[in-house]
């Protein structure tokens, strides 16, 4: 009797990780999506348009975006990594079945190490992209007078 309640424990957490993955999955696509917006508008508008005070407030926003977005994927990965244990713990009680999902992830707090790099990184390059003007070169007009002459 206790080895099924085990075994059934040991679905419904299963059932917990895949969905969690699938969470921690979108979270990160809404943080690069966040991005692709943030960094497009910033090189499709006319930097001489955006004075000083507008960049200021949307790096605010970003700051405030990155340290929220920081937060949520620490307790993401935080609540994987106590799924994952609590899988491993249930499966030593089930003798000698192995399961295939605490088999792949074997260390599944690598990315807890990583994350404040990946995010002071990405800070620090999105900040600068956008309290530094885009200022781009203009086109050379007497290419375009020399290639449709004919």
């Amino acid at each position: 009797m206790d080895q099924m309640i085990n075994s059934e424990s040991l679905l419904a957490i299963h059932e917990l990780i895949g969905q969690h993955r699938e969470f921690i999955s979108n979270t990160w696509q809404f943080f690069v999506s966040v991005h692709i917006a943030i960094f497009g508008l910033l090189f499709m508008i006319n930097p001489d348009r955006v004075n000083i005070a507008s960049r200021f407030v949307l790096f605010s926003a970003y700051g405030g975006f990155m340290y929220l977005n920081y937060n949520a994927q620490l307790d993401n990965y935080r609540y994987a990594l106590e799924l994952l244990t609590l899988a491993r713990e249930l499966e030593e009680g089930l003798g000698k079945t192995q399961s295939i999902i605490t088999n792949v992830f074997n260390r599944p707090g690598w990315v807890l190490e990583y994350l404040i790099y990946i995010f002071g990184i990405s800070t620090s390059v999105g900040g600068a992209l956008i309290l530094i003007p885009n200022r781009p070169r203009k086109r050379d007009t007497s290419l375009d007078k020399e290639l449709f002459e004919d």
